[in-house]
């Protein structure tokens, strides 16, 4: 491929990747915000509880979250054809699709609320995480209100609207969160009650903030328009529960071995798990920079795949491969050189003192393995978002529960724990388990495309 060709496939797939990527951004950066003012205002136990909460809240949440990538992927296919009445169709099954997975993972995380007193930590922590979870636990719906809106415009490219509800929300989810917190103005100091409060506002006004602007663009308005004439329909609940309840055991699987991660952190020590959270917050910056690129990936390939262009599929692929490790390569080095500075954010130091220094002395070291395994990450997230686009979901979601379930967090646990490694271990497990699922991903998409290239 030439280099004029490399400028245009990279201009069209940043044309769609930007506003996904400042988006993400967005999303990442509230939940380091909240890390920041509970590290920093109340210290480290409560950052432990809070990363704890958040754990048990994502394992579970990532079913409702990677189930309802099935929406992006049939819709991109349909406005690849410009099928209006389709896209409405399915906006509207999905739409109550993601509110049923809303309620039924509201009632089992409820339910499951007991596995916090299991943990070996503090009282201290428990209670955090507890008083925590029991708010975060009302964001589920507004959050999945949000996320079937934001599939829609993800599949039909009109990412813009998602990155300017997002960056709104930082501002508001920052401002509450240090009212809150600490308490001003006319605001209480609630703890970490605060940053929950906050939470659960900023999750509601995304939806209503994102639906405002999608009626403001005449494409969305017509398919918003058309949702009260749709009717729910078993074809297309059949049709969505296909496609994404692999895609949603795929996200649960990657993304559910991170977060058990820090349940294995949390039966070495209070800093380990603190210093697990940290570095996990700071490897997800460059991963924005994936995210984007790889979502623009599926939406390019869902495309090609309604006009069956196979040939540029594969091309269009590997180039976007190659464009998002030099992407990232900048943010990744400037996070290996100042390790221990960026880590030294997440913490104020006069608060905890000794366990304060003991955190930032390991999260300074667990940062540089996890820059190094998000090249793997990223490879394995573009290539399953690729493969959604294909409509093949199955076997790369058992491949990733073999990965990362078989062989990640195993290791994640005999070297975390049982050689007593603590966060480092865990990384070195997990990544070991990315590693394999990255290869495997790659292989599956080629070979799968080279298929359809022969039956066309």
């Amino acid at each position: 491929m030439g280099l004029k060709k490399h400028i245009h496939n990279f201009k069209n797939t940043f044309s769609l990747a930007y506003a996904a990527t400042i988006a993400a951004f967005g999303h990442i950066l509230m939940g380091v915000t909240d890390n920041y003012v509970v590290g920093n205002y109340l210290g480290t136990e409560p950052l432990a509880g809070v990363a704890l909460a958040n754990s048990f809240y994502f394992i579970i949440s990532f079913l409702a979250f990677g189930s309802s990538t099935a929406v992006t992927s049939l819709v991109a296919e349909a406005h690849g054809q410009k099928d209006y009445p389709k896209i409405s169709q399915v906006f509207k099954n999905g739409f109550w699709f993601c509110l049923i997975l809303a309620l039924i993972l509201n009632v089992l995380m409820l339910n499951l609320l007991w596995l916090v007193d299991l943990l070996d930590q503090p009282e201290a922590v428990k209670n955090y995480c507890k008083d925590y979870l029991g708010l975060r636990l009302f964001t589920l719906f507004p959050i999945m209100v949000f996320i079937a809106l934001e599939r829609l415009c993800e599949g039909m490219s009109y990412t813009k609207p998602l990155m300017i509800t997002v960056l709104t929300a930082n501002i508001w989810n920052f401002f509450l969160d240090v009212a809150l917190v600490k308490g001003f103005w006319i605001f209480p100091s609630l703890g970490v009650y605060g940053v929950a409060f906050s939470t659960v506002f900023t999750s509601i006004m995304m939806a209503v903030h994102l639906f405002w602007l999608m009626r403001k663009n005449p494409e969305t308005r017509k398919i918003l328009n058309m949702f009260r004439k749709e009717k729910i329909s078993l074809f297309w609940f059949k049709k969505l529960s296909a496609l994404g309840f692999p895609s949603g055991l795929h996200l649960f699987s990657e993304a559910g071995a991170f977060h058990v991660a820090t349940f294995i952190c949390s039966w070495v020590s209070t800093a380990d798990v603190a210093a697990y959270q940290i570095s996990f917050q700071i490897i997800l910056f460059p991963f924005t920079i994936a995210y984007g690129v790889a979502l623009a990936t599926q939406i390019q390939v869902s495309n090609l795949f309604g006009q069956k262009d196979y040939g540029t599929m594969i091309k269009l692929v590997r180039h976007n491969m190659y464009s998002v490790f030099v992407l990232e390569t900048g943010i990744i080095a400037l996070i290996a050189i100042f390790n221990r500075q960026v880590s030294a954010l997440f913490l104020d130091a006069t608060l905890d003192g000794a366990l304060t220094e003991q955190t930032l002395a390991i999260a300074s070291v667990t940062v540089l393995w996890a820059v190094f395994f998000e090249y793997f990450d990223t490879i394995q997230f573009l290539m399953s978002c690729a493969l959604r686009g294909i409509q093949d979901t199955k076997i790369p979601s058992v491949l990733a529960v073999i990965c990362y379930w078989f062989v990640g967090v195993p290791l994640a646990y005999l070297l975390g724990y049982v050689f007593k490694f603590g966060a480092l271990g865990a990384w070195w497990g997990l990544g070991i388990g990315l590693i394999i699922a990255a290869f495997l991903l790659w292989w599956r998409f080629e070979q799968k495309v080279k298929k359809l290239a022969l039956l066309k």
